[in-house]
């Protein structure tokens, strides 16, 4: 017998010595399936305007939010700010606070005049 065939024949079946929870969860992602069906529960069925009804009345929490790359070019650390802010405000809603999402559209604006001018008189 050559090694190959050796290793064939001592393969061994470990998952039976794993001490591993029993749950519901599958063991694929099959996210080209599942992704259909979580935004359709999410923008179809209204998920986010539940939460805040449900929400309604009590506490506020405001975290505005202004635009990505207003004042630079667009990079990582924008990608991780934006994760940082629907984290807090989608914590701060399943802690039972009111707290819409707001965009700062007026900063948007002034912000992206700002650079304009700031580009402006720099060149003349």
């Amino acid at each position: 017998m050559d090694k190959k065939e050796e290793k064939k024949e001592e393969k061994k079946d470990y998952s039976s010595t794993l001490n591993l929870p029993t749950t519901d969860f599958e063991m694929r992602g099959n996210l080209n399936q599942k992704e259909p069906k979580i935004l359709d529960e999410v923008f179809n069925k209204g998920l986010y305007e539940k939460v805040l009804k449900k929400n309604e009345g009590h506490k506020t929490f405001i975290l505005h939010d202004g635009p990505p790359y207003a004042n630079g070019e667009i990079h990582a650390g924008h990608a991780l700010n934006k994760t940082l802010k629907d984290t807090v405000v989608r914590y701060k809603s399943m802690k039972g606070y009111y707290s819409p999402f707001i965009p700062r559209i007026w900063y948007t604006w002034n912000a992206y005049w700002e650079k304009s001018n700031w580009k402006i008189r720099i060149r003349s």
